[in-house]
């Protein structure tokens, strides 16, 4: 005879698992082989003449090609990949959470993998979807013995290994994201004294990653430099000419600098305009094959203030917080870009469809990235009134990782999409339903409430107010 109770208690905890296998199925059907963004038809390019730069990952490359060699061609296997992990991290963390008796939470776990500014985006292919679905998954991978207060076995620790590994190599700026969520997810959910070694331990690790990075792509890998961090000097080096209305930049003739301000070439929103020939001046083609980094540094030294004030109206910009409406880039490509490979979708009702609920929802709260990070400090404020507890812990550790990677780009980011708030999103939407259902000190989540109900209503005015002058060709 089946014994009643247990097979009710295995549903009640695998519920999570089929769901989520579900909606892992019902989005690879909805987009694959997925949307071929600009970055990566670039890339493929690279990968396919066999000529690979480290302007974009090399580690994406050279995984692409060996999947390539496994008869696994195409846009399809890394669309795959990146929606096997979401799901699979959002699964096994969803599970955890059911085992526990905390339904509710196992369904607003499931939940983030379809809200619209996670869920839009990983209809394509990019690092940035790539590094979340990485971390997810590492940090599924965690939390189903995490929360379960059960120990990790070596194949699991080896895998979330690899998994930040994977990650921390997608992006430059990718170790904000991936120390501190290394560092918190070392961190065991008892006898927090003798964890802080793992913790330090896993954190100089991810640090160590991060600096052997450009030996990695360039011998491993052997990608050839492309000095992508000249862009970055050169944002920041036109961003303080604008402000302190210098004749000119390290590099670039006078006559063309004053031409490209006489066309409002510069803007906080992104660099890429100086790299746009049809709206502006030449000026990354002056400078890109020079060093930039003693003309960069002596000129933040002697115009502090005016470098202050780019790296504020950026970090403004790329928060969307007092900023007009119709922003570029807040949604994902409704079709791939064109590409002689025939990479990605061309043409997709559902693709647009989602397209057109991003674009709603960018109009939101929920489409703001300076919400989330105020939900993010409203859970460390809140949860610092808790007791410990694994839920606690795991949820603090993913909206570290979120806020720390937020914070940087007010000194190293290039460019406001929204893409780039891709994994600071999905961990603080995590963190948030691990939280559902735990004893809250009500007094602080009732003043949280109050300060971020007040922020969307400042930013809401500055929307409805101010006039809408994003730059042209973005």
């Amino acid at each position: 005879m089946i014994d009643q109770p247990s097979a009710a208690f295995r549903l009640s905890t695998r519920w999570p698992i089929v769901v989520a296998a579900l909606l892992g199925l019902a989005q690879a059907a909805l987009f694959y082989p997925g949307i071929a963004s600009y970055d990566i038809v670039f890339a493929y390019g690279e990968a396919m003449a066999h000529a690979v730069g480290d302007w974009h990952p090399p580690v994406l490359i050279r995984l692409w090609q060996g999947l390539a060699s496994l008869g696994l061609p195409g846009l399809g296997s890394l669309y795959l990949i990146q929606t096997l992990l979401l799901w699979l991290g959002l699964g096994l963390l969803a599970a955890a959470q059911a085992r526990e008796g905390r339904r509710w939470s196992a369904a607003l776990l499931l939940l983030v993998g379809v809200l619209p500014p996670v869920s839009g985006w990983m209809a394509e292919v990019l690092k940035d979807t790539q590094l979340t679905a990485a971390l997810i998954a590492a940090t599924g991978l965690v939390g189903c013995y995490r929360l379960r207060g059960r120990p990790m076995p070596w194949p699991a620790v080896a895998g979330v290994a690899l998994l930040l590994l994977y990650a921390t190599l997608l992006r430059q700026n990718a170790l904000f994201s991936t120390l501190p969520l290394a560092a918190g997810l070392a961190i065991g959910e008892r006898q927090h004294r003798r964890a802080i070694r793992p913790a330090m331990l896993a954190g100089g690790l991810a640090l160590l990653v991060a600096l052997l990075a450009p030996a990695i792509n360039h011998r491993l890998f052997e990608a050839r430099p492309a000095h992508a961090e000249r862009s970055a000097q050169l944002f920041d080096m036109a961003g303080i000419a604008h402000f302190a209305d210098l004749p000119t930049i390290p590099g670039v003739p006078p006559a063309l600098w004053a031409e490209a301000e006489r066309r409002g070439c510069y803007t906080p929103y992104a660099w890429d305009s100086y790299d746009m020939p049809a709206n502006c001046p030449p000026i990354w083609a002056a400078v890109r094959d020079r060093p930039l980094t003693a003309g960069w540094l002596a000129l933040i030294a002697r115009h502090p203030i005016a470098y202050a004030e780019h790296r504020l109206a950026h970090f403004n910009t790329t928060l969307r917080f007092l900023t007009a409406r119709q922003e570029p880039r807040a949604a994902s490509q409704k079709r791939s870009t064109p590409n002689p490979w025939g990479l990605g979708l061309s043409e997709s009702r559902a693709a647009a469809i989602s397209f057109k609920i991003q674009s709603i929802v960018a109009a939101t709260p929920l489409g703001w990235p300076v919400a989330w990070a105020a939900l993010g400090l409203s859970l460390l404020w809140v949860a610092a009134a808790m007791p410990c507890s694994p839920r606690r812990d795991l949820a603090l550790t993913l909206a570290m990782s979120a806020l720390v990677q937020m914070a940087s780009f007010l000194v190293v980011s290039v460019a406001a999409d929204f893409r780039y708030h891709h994994w600071p999103i999905a961990a603080i939407a995590m963190a948030t339903a691990l939280l559902a259902g735990e004893p809250l000190p009500i007094s602080r989540v009732r003043r949280a409430g109050i300060a971020l109900l007040a922020l969307c209503l400042v930013t809401g005015a500055a929307r409805l107010t101010l006039v809408p002058h994003w730059p042209a060709g973005f």
